[in-house]
């Protein structure tokens, strides 16, 4: 264990803690009087939609970072990240939430478009 935590770049793991912080806040304060000017919602609406998304990719991106990067040289594991991807897609098609008239949303709590899931992979 001790092997793989020397081996991280903890510069660039830092730089994206931070960055992604900063956003988070930017999201906050841009946002707070659109949410209850125009919308009518609470004043931290998108803030708490942008935290639970940032809360998922920092899970997705420990996973990334827990699996030896070895793992991603075997086609079949590319083959089956692969068909996990191109399932969801299909299944986002066909039980997809109906939004503006584009059935590219689905709702699980907070709307997410399926780029959104295959860019956190």
């Amino acid at each position: 264990m001790k092997k793989i935590l020397r081996a991280y770049d903890y510069p660039i793991f830092i730089a994206v803690v931070l960055l992604s912080l900063f956003g988070l806040v930017m999201v906050y304060s841009a946002s707070m009087i659109t949410a209850v000017c125009h919308y009518r919602y609470p004043i931290d609406y998108f803030f708490q939609h942008q935290k639970s998304a940032l809360i998922l990719s920092f899970i997705m991106m420990v996973i990334a970072m827990i699996l030896p990067y070895k793992l991603y040289k075997h086609k079949t594991f590319l083959m089956v990240m692969m068909g996990g991807i191109a399932l969801l897609l299909i299944i986002v098609s066909i039980i997809g939430h109906t939004a503006n008239n584009a059935t590219s949303w689905f709702q699980i709590g907070t709307r997410c478009k399926q780029f959104q899931i295959i860019r956190t992979c």
